[in-house]
């Protein structure tokens, strides 16, 4: 029987360092649990500047990232967000102020208040919040330099652990006890120099005193329970150690761990697989010259292949999901190159060359949400040439988490996000961030204007699909694209240039055009609109075309008028939704389902009584209808409506959408519904044009953009921020002509792990549901043309699930899940990859699984910059 083991996210470099291969049989995992903060969070609405902006009057100093994508941030400010907030402050996603942070909880007198500075966060398994910092006072009460916050918001009028010196470091060990580091020398009115252990109720830990001569700037925990203590003292439990050592949990001196730092450390990271990050202001570790950051393997020696260097204080690290390293510091130059206080490492210590934010002041905190952006703090008022006063938020390539207000100078219809985060835009615009664009062009991720990308249609984009070859199809009234013929219909490649050999073109009526397409998983593409011939055979508003675009001669239903919208059920039936009244010569009222062969599914009739403009697949199999009918399935139904997977109507799903109509329909992870359209109320409230639904269907009254023109196309990235095009001028109050970008309160959260034999791509919070299951994907190299397709993902409560995974043991490997998101009008696809080991030691010292995950690593923050 095959040996119990555990997947884990760890630095993948290959080939297996001599690190890895060593600490092969001991207990190396991670499980990070991160809690909710569960304070009252008031309503908030979005802002169409979805630029990260809260603004700091002085230094942040700790960055503590929760669940929910909120963020703790400690430091000097006495003004944050626009409020007048001194030292300790909670943000939500979106950047706006969490009022409930200041507010008098459970009637005391006294709100959250800190006297002085905090430079130390960490959030216990419960959710409460433990403070370090320079203060003497929280919430009007006596605490010298810790406390401890309730999860409504109180303090823990229990918890008065007393030190007498700033505590600079916290962390939280799997039992509850908590790690205490600092400049101090008593705690609890007993001698502890430096280093503490507090009990889980804030009593002190008599038998735990290591002691050490200088400031603790770091502690870490490592997975069987030893503590990595980091800082600029020379001697530590009685023994002459400088920078770091490493102490049992009983807090005894590692006689085996004896890097000899020549100066000190003021950050530790530690790897999944044991190896060790630091960095500080040393310049050599025993007769190695390493410049304030290196790499230690499980024993504490130097891992000579990894030496990026730095030419000033490293403050900061931390680690990206990927295995990549980030670095903030006071430095200018890494690995030789020019790297102005942040930097990003990939996982064998090379410089990644794409990475490069800058900042004009010192970086003391680095903090990964769980979308993947980076949080930053410090002293800096700018960052990647932007303003940004002390906290900044950058998207995963480095670029700043910016505005977008790429005006367009006339209408966007629709909206598709790439696997990279560029967005292509269509419609029928001349000009879209004041650059000359024939009715398509793309965005890169931060909002700017992609320059290389240029097609030039001659008339209107009204459908674009991102196809899983990258290759981009378009459909609309154009006549002409990239400077080539092409009727109504073509295709792109990457680069924006045309696919000389797809050219299927329209025929026959007038006015021709196509509306809808999608692609099947076998690569061919259904083709919606007006037309009476296509590829020079005769086609009825609807076609099946084979990946080259040659028409499929076996798919020929056929409908009696025009076809706005099409959709893949994972079965490989189609729906249709459109302006007919007639398909495969039978009577279907604006919506049918045909078989994959093309005929008619004859049990599926819902009956709308008029068009049917858009349609999205649920994961459940629901399908949501919009459009211009007021009844579907024999009941009143205004413009939106819910039908269960057999085309009955779902009775209890009713928001009604009136005084006009849905255009665009967007599902989110935790069910949430995006509505676009032309309408002036919903769920019984005034909402104009654009509006988000609960999942069973009431209105969510916090998100109203209100937009002072119709939303024709809606989009979600994959850090949950939502596209919107259409024929506004202004959205969120603020001027934005016909596309704009949101962002809510909510996270987009994500996970892709291998466990049990399975791999799990887990999804909640915002950002796009998918529309058909995803594909998982394996490479041992992590090169892009080297992932092999290992199967489709299914469907399970919080994401999706391949069965019958097992990778080979003790070697890094890359998985990626790709998914379509998205419907008829634009259809986008988007992707996550995960580095991770597989170590078949794990349980041979006889752990049980159960054993195994009391062990776990709680999260605390990058500690005090400059100063401290």
């Amino acid at each position: 029987m095959e040996p119990l083991h555990r997947i884990v996210h760890r630095r993948c470099a290959d080939p297996v360092s001599p690190a890895a291969r060593r600490v092969s049989g001991r207990v190396w995992y991670r499980i990070v649990a991160l809690i909710l903060l569960a304070f009252a969070a008031p309503l908030l609405a979005q802002s169409a500047d979805d630029g990260y902006n809260p603004g700091a009057d002085k230094q942040i100093h700790a960055l503590l990232v929760q669940q929910d994508g909120s963020a703790l941030v400690g430091g000097r400010f006495t003004r944050i967000a626009g409020r007048n907030r001194s030292y300790l402050a909670r943000l939500f996603p979106d950047s706006s102020y969490d009022q409930a942070f200041d507010t008098d909880h459970g009637g005391t007198g006294h709100t959250l208040q800190v006297n002085g500075y905090v430079y130390s966060l960490a959030q216990q398994p419960d959710g409460r919040i433990i403070l370090g910092g320079s203060f003497t006072q929280v919430s009007g009460q006596t605490r010298n330099f810790i406390a401890r916050i309730n999860l409504d918001g109180t303090l823990d009028a229990g918890f008065n652990p007393d030190a007498n010196g700033t505590v600079l470091s916290l962390a939280v060990q799997a039992d509850g006890r908590i790690l205490m580091g600092g400049d101090f020398t008593r705690v609890a009115g007993q001698n502890r120099a430096y280093v503490a252990r507090l009990e889980a109720d804030g009593s002190l830990d008599p038998d735990w005193r290591p002691d050490a001569d200088g400031a603790v700037h770091d502690l870490t925990l490592q997975p069987d329970g030893a503590v990595l203590v980091a800082g600029f003292f020379t001697q530590i439990a009685g023994t002459m150690r400088q920078g770091l050592v490493r102490l049992t949990a009983d807090g005894e001196l590692d006689q085996d761990f004896r890097p000899l730092f020549n100066g000190g450390v003021r950050t530790v990271v530690v790897q999944p697989d044991g190896g060790i990050v630091v960095g500080g202001d040393f310049t050599s570790i025993g007769a190695m010259t390493r410049n304030r950051i290196a790499r230690l393997d499980a024993r504490g020696q130097v891992e000579e292949s990894f030496d990026p260097g730095a030419n000033e204080l490293v403050y900061s690290i931390a680690l990206q999901a990927d295995g990549a390293i980030l670095l903030g510091g006071a430095f200018t130059t890494v690995a030789g190159q020019s790297r102005i206080r942040i930097a990003r490492l990939r996982s064998n210590g090379s410089l990644d060359p794409e990475f490069n934010p800058g900042a004009n002041d010192w970086v003391a905190t680095v903090a990964v949400q769980p979308d993947g952006k980076v949080l930053v703090g410090g002293g800096f008022t700018q960052m990647g040439g932007q303003a940004r006063e002390r906290i900044a938020r950058l998207n995963m390539d480095g670029s700043l988490d910016a505005t977008l207000n790429m005006d367009a100078n006339n209408g966007v219809s629709n909206l598709a996000v790439q696997p990279d985060g560029k967005v292509l835009v269509g419609g029928w615009f001349t000009q879209i961030g004041g650059q000359p664009r024939g009715n398509i062009a793309r965005l890169n991720p931060d909002g700017t204007l992609d320059a290389d990308f240029d097609p030039d249609a001659n008339y209107s984009v009204n459908v674009l699909v991102l196809q899983s070859d990258s290759k981009v199809l378009i459909g609309g009234r154009f006549s002409a694209i990239g400077g080539q013929w092409r009727d109504s219909i073509a295709r792109l490649h990457p680069d924006g240039s045309v696919d000389v050999d797809f050219n299927p073109g329209l025929q026959g009526v007038a006015t021709r055009e196509v509306d809808a397409m999608a692609e099947q998983t076998d690569g061919k593409i259904l083709v919606g609109g007006r037309f009476s011939q296509i590829g020079g055979q005769p086609r009825d508003s609807i076609a099946r075309l084979h990946p080259n675009g040659g028409v499929d001669p076996t798919f020929n239903p056929g409908a009696d008028f025009d076809v706005y919208s099409l959709a893949v059920q994972p079965d490989g039936k189609v729906l249709v939704g459109g302006a007919f009244g007639q398909i495969a010569d039978q009577p279907r009222c604006c919506l049918a389902r045909l078989n994959p062969d093309g005929s008619l599914d004859a049990g599926f009739n819902p009956r709308a009584n008029n068009t049917v403009s858009t349609l999205t697949l649920q994961p459940d199999g629901k399908i949501l209808v919009g459009g211009r009918f007021s009844q579907i399935g024999g009941e009143p139904r205004d413009h939106i409506a819910r039908l269960n997977p057999d085309g009955s109507l779902d009775a209890g799903f009713d928001p009604g959408a009136s005084d006009g109509y849905v255009s665009s329909l967007a599902v989110q992870p935790d069910g949430k519904v995006l509505v676009g359209g032309t309408f002036t109320q919903i769920g019984g409230q005034p909402h104009g044009s654009i509006a988000r639904l609960n999942a069973d269907g009431s209105l969510d009254a916090a998100f109203n953009p209100d937009p002072d023109g119709s939303v024709l196309s809606l989009a979600v990235q994959p850090d949950g921020k939502v596209l919107a095009g259409g024929l506004f001028t202004q959205l969120g109050g603020r001027p934005r002509s016909h596309l704009a970008r949101m962002s809510l309160p909510e996270v987009a959260q994500q996970s892709l792990t291998a466990e049990n034999g399975a791999a799990l791509w887990r999804r909640s919070g915002a950002g796009p549901e998918l529309a058909l299951p995803p594909e998982l994907l394996l490479s041992y190299s992590g090169d892009p043309g080297s992932f092999m397709p290992l199967g489709t993902m299914q469907r399970v409560h919080g994401g999706w699930r391949l069965g019958g995974f097992a990778p080979p043991a003790d070697r890094p490997f890359f998985l990626r899940a790709r998914g379509r998101v998205g419907g008829s009008q634009g259809s986008g696809l988007i992707e996550t990859t995960a580095c991770l080991y597989r170590d078949e030691g794990i349980f041979r010292d006889g752990f049980e699984e159960g054993a195994a995950a009391g062990a776990s690593r709680h999260p605390r923050t990058q500690r005090a910059g400059p100063g401290h």
